[in-house]
This record gives C-alpha cells, structure tokens and sequence, in this order.
C-alpha cells in the first residue's frame, strides 16, 4: 500500500475529532485544493462520521474550510454561544491595544510637562509665585 493510498483511507467510526482533522489536511494536501478535499471530506463524514467526532473543534474547523458540519439543534446553539464569546475577546484584546497605547501617550504627556516645568525660565516663575 503506497503512501498516497494510506492518506486516502478516512478515519473510522470511533475516530476522534483530531483524526479527521489530520486526515481532512492530508487529502488537501495531496489534492492540493480545498475543492476536492471538501468533497471526499463530505462523503467520508456521511458515511463514517460519528458523534464522538462531532466536536466543536471539528466544526468550527470545518466551517473555516468551507464545509457546514451539522451537530445537532443544541449542539448549533453552543456554536453559537461560542463565536460570539470568541467575538467579544477579539473586542477585548483591541481594548487592551488601545489602552496600552492611550497609557502611553498619556506617559508622554506627562513627560512632556514635567520637562517643561524644569527649564529655568519656569522654575523662577514658580518661586516668583511661590514666594
């Protein structure tokens, strides 16, 4: 049996998700397009897949790919739920870029003052006033 031939040959049944991942990224490989690795995928999965790999992991895989991979009504929602806490970190972490250069020109500014405040001509203006 080649090497090609070992590629080919779908995950079982009892596959993990992982399993059909690789194997899903192996027939893209060799096909060298997502296409025809999109097709295969989908007649292995109607005849083999299982809910042991209907994971999440796998669909969201999948649907990155470009193929819908069902779970199930509740197993949909949980996708749901899913995404939209993903959309909320992404929002989080252009939050965090944000502050983080916010924080930093307000630093400048602060710099910027206090250089400012210690040039000759404003330290005798402030004992001028203080006095």
């Amino acid at each position: 049996m080649s090497s090609l031939e070992l590629k080919l040959i779908p995950p079982t049944k009892t596959s993990l998700d992982n399993e059909w991942i690789a194997w899903y990224e192996q027939v893209e490989n060799v096909f060298g397009n997502k296409k025809d690795a999109n097709y295969l995928f989908v007649k292995a999965w109607s005849v083999r897949g299982s809910d042991t790999a209907n994971t999440s992991n796998l669909r969201s895989f999948m649907e990155k790919k470009g193929v819908k991979v069902s779970g199930g009504i509740m197993a949909d929602y949980v996708d749901g739920a899913t995404n939209m806490l993903d959309s909320f970190g992404s929002i989080f972490k252009i939050g965090t870029g944000v502050s983080m250069t916010i924080g930093v020109i307000v630093v400048l500014f602060v710099i910027l003052i206090v250089w400012r405040l210690s040039s000759p001509q404003a330290v005798g203006t402030v004992i001028k006033y203080a006095v």
